[in-house]
């Protein structure tokens, strides 16, 4: 009967993984998707409604502004109302807003729809990792939150795909199919969400250990129950020792700066240029609508396909090699994108085949670059650079200063190519790349092979790995 029973609940376990995953994947989908989507769109919305550059580059950012207050505030449901209630209320909020921009009647109208949907996607980005994270199974956490990432590449392609599937339609509302469409995945999820239980680890912040036991129970039929609420007591009375403040005072001043200019660095190298407005770039360079979205689609299969490699060697090589040569041969390809439209004098008309060839190879690299050797590492280095009472400070101001910057460039990407000439621009991305690599090189701790409780003892030594073996637990000045 024990064993009977065992096998039920070792098969409920695994049905609820599933579950978790797959929700965690729609909405990696939905982020990824509306990330492509307003830039994709733009090539229609902007002659239909008579936008200027500078109203559809606002459009476009609108929603980065959004997801920088979702992010500052998203906490605050994810703590107080629960990890599964807040990702319940994101799914609603996404199909709300997702109709809401697809029924814009104007500038001010789809801007008031976008910005509110940036918000909910910034409380995605809070509440959605930590519900995968505490949701799925200690053996199961890893492949879940990479799923999450990898459906975010997935949804980039899928929006230059469905841009291309409605092209042909009039342009008064095939951009409105776009927008619309972004609601499916969230309608989807919605009654997933449901059925699942809320977080173990939740319950235990809220005292409710009995319930915390019983999802336990559900969710990690096989593990010490008794053990891994303990884990997760000391866990969350060691973060509740923490505070943003501490951030800001010695030892780990320089691990806030060090995060901010992280946070600057991975998009002021222009990654979300070739993202947002990947299509105008491809028809400035003379190419037709459907061959612009095609390509964009392809070039994004390809940094699917690196994210992939990442993760493959991201333990065997070290955070510091895979993002030196991330920035490295993302300045290459920048300079290669710089060099085409500068031979060509930006005039798409100017392009010939070997222009088109080298600025085409230029984003892919650039673009494949990025993926795989800043975009995904540099989270791993927020979530391993600091002590546990500060992780999430840490990645929280990664995260802000990662968002200012890209509102700066998809805000005033076009209006500066304009201005100055796109083929600057790519020049000044490029030197931004070379000066990350200089910043990684003197600045970055090495993580690879080191304790995470370890790593607190580079910044209390002021940036450098102590030469003498330091005991578990031991605080640097306490030994001077």
């Amino acid at each position: 009967m024990e064993a009977v029973k065992a096998k039920v609940d070792r098969a409920s376990a695994l049905r609820m993984a599933k579950m978790v995953a797959i929700g965690g994947a729609l909405l990696g989908i939905l982020y990824g998707y509306d990330n492509a989507n307003a830039g994709a769109a733009q090539i229609f919305y902007g002659p239909d409604l008579g936008l200027s550059t500078a109203q559809a580059q606002t459009i476009v950012a609108a929603v980065p502004y959004g997801i920088l207050a979702g992010c500052i505030l998203g906490s605050i449901p994810t703590n107080y109302l629960g990890r599964k209630r807040t990702t319940g209320l994101v799914a609603i909020g996404y199909i709300i807003f997702c109709l809401a921009q697809a029924s814009a009647w104007n500038f001010p109208s789809i801007i008031v729809a976008r910005v509110l949907l940036g918000f909910v996607i910034g409380v995605s980005l809070i509440a959605v990792p930590v519900f995968i994270a505490e949701s799925a199974a200690t053996a199961k956490r890893g492949r879940a939150l990479v799923g999450y990432q990898l459906a975010g590449v997935l949804g980039i392609i899928l929006a230059f795909l469905v841009a291309m599937a409605v092209n042909g339609a009039d342009d008064s509302y095939n951009w409105r199919i776009m927008f619309a469409v972004a609601a499916i995945p969230a309608i989807f999820l919605l009654p997933l969400i449901l059925k699942l239980p809320e977080t173990s680890r939740w319950l235990m912040m809220k005292g409710r250990e009995a319930e915390a036991e019983e999802v336990l129970r559900m969710t990690e039929p096989d593990v010490d129950i008794e053990a891994t609420m303990a884990d997760m007591r000391a866990a969350i009375a060691d973060e509740a020792s923490g505070s943003l403040w501490q951030m800001f005072k010695r030892p780990f001043l320089r691990a806030a700066v060090f995060m901010m200019i992280m946070g600057l660095l991975i998009q002021l190298t222009g990654i979300n240029a070739f993202t947002a407005y990947g299509v105008i770039i491809l028809k400035d360079m003379g190419f037709d609508n459907v061959q612009s979205l095609g390509m964009n689609a392809a070039i994004n299969f390809i940094s699917f396909l690196a994210v992939i490699v990442a993760m493959l060697y991201v333990d065997r090589w070290g955070r510091k090699p895979i993002m030196i040569g991330g920035f490295g041969v993302m300045a290459i390809g920048l300079l290669m994108v710089a060099a085409a439209f500068w031979s060509a004098g930006g005039d798409g008309e100017g392009f010939n085949t070997w222009q088109k060839v080298l600025g085409i190879a230029g984003q892919t690299i650039g673009m494949a670059a990025f993926n795989f050797g800043v975009g995904g590492t540099v989270w791993a280095w927020a979530s391993e650079s600091l002590p546990s009472h500060l992780r999430s400070y840490g990645a929280t101001i990664l995260l802000a200063f990662d968002l200012l910057a890209n509102i700066i460039v998809v805000q005033w990407f076009l209006t500066l190519g304009e201005a100055i000439g796109l083929a600057t621009v790519w020049l000044i991305f490029a030197v931004i790349a070379v000066f990350g690599i200089i910043f990684v090189w003197f600045f970055a701790p090495e993580t690879k092979g080191r304790d995470v409780d370890e790593v607190r003892l580079y910044w209390e030594n002021g940036g450098k790995w102590p030469k003498e073996p330091i005991p578990a637990g031991a605080n640097l000045n306490d030994l001077e």
